[in-house]
């Protein structure tokens, strides 16, 4: 998930991955045991980055994800030394982007899931439904789309099953679910339902049928937005770049014109206000092209 802080590992690993092969070819027993253990030794901190990202991903507020956000931070700020020759307003601009980046990345991967949930659930609830039409009970009906469905739908559901076995109420586990999925719209919608459907004695079946319906044609309507408001998307990104763009080719051309503005504190300001002025930009043009149906 870290793609950029992993790209600065692995440049890391292959650099001492080659010098430990140049010392384990030249020298003696000795000095190849010393690069053996070092290698086990990067294993061993990989493994422990993996765990620790791990922990983060399940409870963002925890000591663990405080601990891997702040070894972002340093990764990230030594990064910055590194390619900018020591120069440490950019370097903490670096870290603090390291340091944010996992919530950002973590937040991406979530969002895709619940987007991925709801593209799965109109045609879950047409498996929930056919299979009340042969006969099962609804109980049953969720069961079988906890087996056969798609990830992570299906996920979600063999969770619903598990915790029916263990004892705790349908509507409980099926509140449960909405609760850990508390941004999906879609999930909210069905579980309201459901829980009518049940309490009134409705037909289930048709029900799910008439949402599954109505779900899929919210999001034909939501890809028809979107397609219309790409253009607007587009134009949001390149108008962010052109600063970007503009500091490189002048750069290129006339270097000593820009380097008080990586060198002064006048030009620090600056580089700030332009980031404000683009982040705010961004957030207008975001505001205008989405769209919620």
């Amino acid at each position: 998930m870290l793609i950029i802080f992993l790209m600065f590992l692995i440049v890391v690993a292959a650099s001492s991955a080659v010098a430990l092969l140049v010392i384990w070819m030249s020298t003696g027993s000795e000095t190849r045991v010393l690069a053996s253990s070092s290698l086990k030794g990067f294993a061993r901190v990989r493994g422990t980055m993996k765990e620790m990202y791990d922990n983060f991903s399940k409870d963002p507020k925890s000591k663990d994800a405080r601990n891997f956000r702040m070894m972002v931070f340093v990764g990230f700020f030594l990064l910055g030394l590194l390619l900018t020759a020591g120069n440490l307003f950019f370097s903490l601009v670096a870290g603090a982007i390291g340091f944010f980046l996992p919530i950002v990345l973590l937040n991406v991967a979530e969002s895709k899931r619940l987007s991925l949930i709801d593209k799965q659930l109109s045609d879950g609830l047409v498996l929930i439904a056919n299979s009340l039409r042969s006969g099962l009970s609804f109980a049953q009906a969720l069961d079988v789309l906890a087996q056969q469905g798609q990830p992570p739908l299906a996920e979600e559901f063999q969770i619903v099953t598990r915790e029916m076995r263990l004892g705790i109420p349908m509507e409980h586990a099926l509140n449960n679910m909405t609760d850990r999925l508390q941004k999906s719209k879609e999930i909210k919608i069905a579980i309201t339902a459901i829980n009518i459907a049940r309490e009134t004695g409705g037909n289930m079946a048709e029900a799910l049928s008439t949402l599954s319906t109505t779900m899929r044609r919210r999001a034909e309507m939501q890809g028809k937005i979107e397609a219309l408001t790409a253009q607007g998307k587009f134009s949001g990104i390149i108008t962010s770049m052109l600063p970007f763009l503009l500091g490189l080719m002048i750069y290129l051309m006339d270097p000593k014109m820009i380097m008080p503005m990586f060198t002064t504190l006048p030009g620090y300001g600056m580089i700030l206000l332009v980031l404000v002025l683009i982040a705010l930009g961004g957030l207008i043009i975001k505001k205008i092209v989405t769209i919620d149906i």
